[in-house]
């Protein structure tokens, strides 16, 4: 996971490099759905090849699999997890104060296709990716050095909320980790964590993609 975040902290260093050289806002319009994507290769490409060369393959590893049965306990763990943000953010919010996410608040600037474009990754293929690395890579790795489940999940969990790089909104994204992390405990499926995560993000990026055109 170490390699995960060293290379999507060197993607996206090297984007808002040329971002910047090229005197283009890095929040505005396209640029900042490349923004939101460079990450992405790293969170996908590394599990990649991990699994490639040290595993069983990549479908295998990081659980790219799912049962009706398991779908129907994402769907279930979504609307417990919408619960659980919600109750977070009543803390967090007694603690820091007002909470946006960051995607949120550039993506509510956004208009027309590039806003809906923005609302749609942020609902379906960012929840995939960031599950693929953290719960499909890192989670399970702590699982198979015969970690506790229960250990794992926090340390999975608390990783996946440091990554986000947003202070105000830790205790949520720690909470709402720990759902997913139980949903691919429960299931073996990171698809199925996806589901739930994209269930967690789909309000905010329905209110993102009606804005757009708004």
């Amino acid at each position: 996971m170490l390699g995960t975040a060293i290379a999507a902290l060197v993607l996206s260093a090297f984007t808002g490099y040329l971002l910047l050289a090229f005197r283009i806002d890095a929040m505005h319009s396209w640029a900042l759905l490349v923004t939101l994507a460079t990450p992405w290769v790293a969170f996908v490409g590394y599990p990649y090849l991990a699994a490639k060369y040290k595993g069983n393959g990549f479908r295998i590893d990081i659980g790219l699999t799912i049962t009706q049965e398991q779908l129907r306990l994402a769907v279930v763990a979504g609307v417990i997890s919408l619960a659980v943000a919600a109750t977070a953010g009543l803390i967090s919010e007694k603690i820091f104060g007002p909470i946006s996410a960051t995607a949120f608040t550039a993506g509510t600037k956004e208009t027309g296709v590039a806003g809906a474009v923005f609302a749609l990754l942020v609902m379906s293929v960012g929840p995939l990716v960031e599950e693929i690395a953290f719960r499909g890579l890192l989670l399970t790795s702590l699982l198979k050095q015969e970690m506790t489940p229960i250990l794992a999940n926090l340390i999975a969990a608390a990783v996946f909320a440091l990554c986000h790089f947003e202070p105000k909104r830790i205790i949520i994204l720690f909470a709402v980790g720990l759902v997913f992390g139980e949903v691919r405990r429960r299931t073996g499926s990171t698809i199925a964590c996806a589901v739930t995560h994209m269930i967690n993000n789909a309000p905010g990026a329905i209110f993102l993609l009606l804005a757009a055109f708004h």
